[in-house]
């Protein structure tokens, strides 16, 4: 892909998650898949945004990172012995039961209508500064596009 047409999708993705209050981390796959063009048409800079706020929403406002930190290798050094390995029984528990933490963890403290680091006030924050997801994530409103 040609260099000007990476930073041009850089800078729209990094938009995107700036309306969020949000910067790509130098770890994240799914901005560097977006910004090298190799996800679906699906995936367009504002639900990335979403999945983004919602991972720093998950690790930074509950106890999503603690329980996956104690849940996930505990459960890997259970099944190793009958998976042949821990990196095997680690990347089973990964793909299984990390959906289950995610959504016991959305059920416990909810999904907010504003990313809690956004708000000027405990209930409130500017208009138009977020994105707000409905529930089957298949529209948003209030994005910057």
């Amino acid at each position: 892909m040609a260099a000007d047409l990476l930073e041009r999708r850089r800078a729209v993705l990094e938009a995107a998650l700036a309306s969020q209050g949000l910067t790509i981390r130098p770890d994240s796959g799914l901005c560097r898949a977006y910004i090298h063009g190799m996800l679906e048409a699906y995936y367009t800079p504002e639900l990335i945004s979403f999945i983004c706020g919602l991972h720093k929403y998950l690790y930074e406002y509950t106890d999503y990172g603690l329980r996956c930190s104690d849940i996930i290798p505990r459960l890997a050094r259970m099944l190793a012995p009958s998976m042949g390995s821990y990196e095997a029984a680690l990347t089973y528990a990964k793909k299984h039961e990390v959906p289950i933490i995610k959504a016991e963890t959305l059920s416990k403290y909810g999904l907010p209508e504003i990313w809690p680091w956004l708000q000027t006030s405990p209930k409130a924050a500017a208009p138009g500064s977020t994105c707000v997801f409905h529930n089957d994530l298949s529209s948003a409103t209030n994005c910057v596009r």
